[in-house]
């Protein structure tokens, strides 16, 4: 009994470099619009989740996180993560990051918000290894038993790539068709470039990012060619696909 209100009172801690993107895990590369991980301890009471295939929430059990005071749509909760979306209504520059339990909250955490910061969601949701990339021809995931071809288009799913040209609402899902990004990012593929032929939301979800690419011509071949993503001089975790 006294374990319980003890943690029912309990006053999220975050350490610092607390704040990571929600795909590759770097901390401090976050944007606008951009999912983000924040880890900590006693950070909520319960672990709950939700989909992102609907609206989010601005709170899940006792936990809550506002940035630069405006709530921020959550993902998750745990005692030692949260999972949210950064809101799209803030501009670049340094934000401060505060996570509450009820009315008990953390010591404030400052991030500089970056215009975009790419990331790559990948198969194991650590950052490493297979991305989640799909055939865009019959939506199936590209792996060494079904490889992507040279000439094929690939769906890549990241996020962090920042602003829409028709503005979303935080926490919404994108309207159909979902709308295009302001900055289009760089993808290489096997050290090969190519410049994405639709860069956008990613329809039926919140807070995630869809780029139609073409496997160019003179790519690698291999079971672990390297995939990353640049939107200017902020570049993406490196993730790897299976090219025949």
């Amino acid at each position: 009994m006294d374990a319980t209100i003890q943690e029912a009172s309990a006053t999220p801690v975050l350490p610092a470099n607390a704040i990571a993107d929600g795909a590759g895990f770097k901390a401090n590369a976050i944007a606008p619009g951009s999912i983000v991980s924040i880890f900590g301890s006693g950070l909520a009471g319960a672990v709950l989740q939700v989909s992102p295939t609907g609206a989010l929430p601005a709170s899940l059990f006792d936990a809550s996180v506002t940035f630069n005071n405006i709530s921020a749509p959550l993902y998750y909760v745990s005692p030692t993560q949260i999972d949210a979306q950064v809101p799209f209504e803030l501009t670049p520059g340094p934000v401060t990051v505060q996570v509450w339990r009820n009315l008990a909250v953390s010591a404030s955490q400052v991030v500089n918000l970056l215009p975009a910061a790419p990331a790559i969601l990948t198969v194991n949701q650590q950052g490493t290894g297979a991305g989640l990339v799909f055939h865009a021809a019959d939506s199936t995931l590209v792996t060494a038993a079904s490889p992507a071809k040279v000439g094929e288009t690939l769906f890549i799913y990241c996020t962090g790539l920042g602003a829409l040209k028709t503005p979303l609402k935080s926490g919404q899902l994108p309207p159909s068709p979902p709308p295009d990004t302001v900055n289009t990012p760089q993808v290489t593929i096997g050290g090969v470039t190519a410049l994405p032929a639709l860069s956008g939301a990613a329809p039926g979800y919140v807070g995630l990012y869809q780029l139609g690419v073409q496997v160019p011509a003179n790519t690698a071949k291999g079971n672990t060619v390297a995939v990353t993503l640049a939107v200017g001089e902020v570049s993406s975790n490196a993730v790897t696909i299976a090219v025949q």
